[in-house]
């Protein structure tokens, strides 16, 4: 059987968050160990090598991406017989405020680009059956892919009711439905002077802790799930929140994987997946209001063979249902149903590379684009995309990104065609550059080669409608929008709600 060379295509940046850690890093360097794989590659889709290394790849795995330049480039490899697979970690479309991804797909169109990506693809996985069910109208090839424990799991512990350690792990965007669970805590820790907690959580969530007694109480930042399970392995129990929203209905339980995998009791509120996961008294301890986590912590402070038999069941769950090694040989094993590479045509061989680090380019443009979209610092990011044009002078993203923070953006867009003549991206920034310069008949003639480079994205003829519409020619406007219409890939719930 051929060995596969499998390249992830990931957003840019560090690879030590959750999606990156367990769909991406981990994977990759199992699948490295394989004899059944040839090469693995982990790459960003401003990667200056990155149309070598779409040509190389027999399986390419597109995690959570909205970068319309991959529209063909997909197409191109699924035409030569590549599997690819968009795979999503979580929703993108109800993001609530304050989560870390929510500024990169709070715009609509970031979202349906990503469905876009999701439609084209060969196959589609989500972390989650209720996020697999709710993209299921953008791509019916769909398949369950939770997170699996890469890691060993901890050995059973001796029970004792000397000392109870409990661990909360709280995301900004989280805090709001944790804090009546926090308040039951701290009341609790008034009668129970044996118990300790140790918070996970973005510094300014620690003000919430402020009422708990300092000598019991441990706070960092970390977002690094090793640390993570340092943390768990110390504790009794991993106190877990969720509010009753459609992201949190659509969310994974790995939280109870990595608690359950490192030794912790779950405590969790019985909604989306953590009901769907844990059976009462077995795997885990449910809880539906706040007040009932106070009865719950006194139990199970007191009740040594109660968590004993828990931490048995959980980590049994874990190690005959959720190994990362048994999860990658059922994705080969479904990956090749779809592979239909000719063996015969020679490729490009590249090097191996894992995530986790950025090259120096790399490094340049994550740090422009932090500081452009997150601080609003168009100087500060200004300079990081001239010093990533200075290292990768052939790549045209740091011009295309230079166009968004300079004065002459037609110029910057022009320089990135360039460079990369059949980038929709940049025919899209020239287009945009060139209309708001008052330029209306050569914008239009550059939204129109979008159209004609992929005729099966909406956004150029949605650009030719809206310019139209603006010179008074509504007949022809309202033509190019039933175009759009023609190609456009929403899911059931947008298109309902356009409707």
């Amino acid at each position: 059987m051929d060995a596969l060379s499998v390249l992830f295509l990931t957003p840019l940046g560090d690879q030590s968050g959750d999606a990156g850690f367990f769909r991406v890093t981990q994977p990759a360097r199992r699948l490295a160990a394989r004899a059944d794989v040839a090469s693995v590659h982990v790459a960003s889709n401003f990667d200056p090598n990155l149309d070598a290394l779409l040509e190389a790849a027999d399986v390419i795995v597109v995690g959570q991406l909205a970068d319309p330049d991959l529209f063909p480039r997909v197409s191109a490899a699924r035409e030569r017989g590549a599997v690819v697979v968009f795979d999503l970690a979580e929703d993108l479309t109800s993001l609530p405020l304050l989560h870390p991804l929510q500024g990169a797909w709070v715009e609509e169109q970031s979202q349906r680009h990503a469905f876009k990506l999701a439609k084209l693809a060969t196959l589609f996985t989500a972390s989650n059956v209720r996020l697999l069910a709710h993209w299921a109208s953008v791509n019916l090839r769909g398949n369950l892919v939770e997170e699996a424990w890469p890691l060993e799991v901890v050995a059973e512990r001796v029970a004792t009711t000397e000392r109870f350690h409990i661990v909360f792990h709280i995301e900004l965007h989280e805090y709001a439905g944790a804090r009546e669970v926090v308040e039951a805590v701290r009341a609790w820790l008034t009668v129970a002077p044996h118990a300790t907690v140790e918070v996970l959580s973005p510094e300014i969530v620690h003000q919430g802790f402020e009422g708990f007694p300092a000598d019991r109480l441990t706070l960092t930042t970390t977002r690094d799930p090793l640390r993570r399970a340092e943390a768990l392995q110390r504790a009794d129990v991993a106190i877990l929140t969720l509010d009753e929203s459609d992201y949190s209905h659509r969310t994974s339980d790995l939280r109870w994987l990595e608690a359950a995998a490192n030794g912790a009791i779950v405590l969790a509120p019985k909604r989306g997946a953590y009901a769907d996961r844990i059976t009462h008294g077995a795997n885990g301890i449910h809880y539906r209001e706040p007040d009932e986590v106070i009865p719950a912590l006194d139990r199970l402070s007191s009740d040594v063979e109660l968590c004993a038999h828990v931490r048995r069941t959980a980590a049994d769950q874990v190690r005959h249902e959720r190994s990362l090694d048994a999860s990658l040989d059922e994705q080969v094993r479904y990956w090749r149903r779809f592979l239909k590479v000719d063996r015969s045509k020679a490729r490009t061989a590249l090097p191996p590379r894992e995530g986790g680090t950025l090259s120096a380019y790399e490094h340049a443009l994550y740090e422009g684009i932090f500081a452009m979209s997150t601080l609003k610092d168009h100087a500060a990011a200004r300079v990081e995309f001239e010093r990533a044009s200075e290292l990768e002078p052939g790549s045209a993203e740091p011009p295309m990104l230079l166009a968004r923070v300079c004065p002459n953006p037609v110029a910057f867009a022009v320089s990135a065609l360039e460079k990369a003549p059949s980038s929709l991206r940049g025919h899209v920034l020239l287009g945009d550059a060139l209309q708001d310069a008052g330029q209306h008949q050569d914008a239009l003639a550059i939204y129109q080669r979008t159209a004609e480079l992929f005729p099966s994205w909406e956004l150029p003829y949605l650009r030719v409608a809206l310019l139209l519409e603006g010179l008074g020619m509504k007949t022809e406007s309202e033509q190019f929008i039933r175009m759009a219409a023609d190609v456009a890939t929403f899911l059931e719930e947008a298109v309902e709600a356009r409707a």
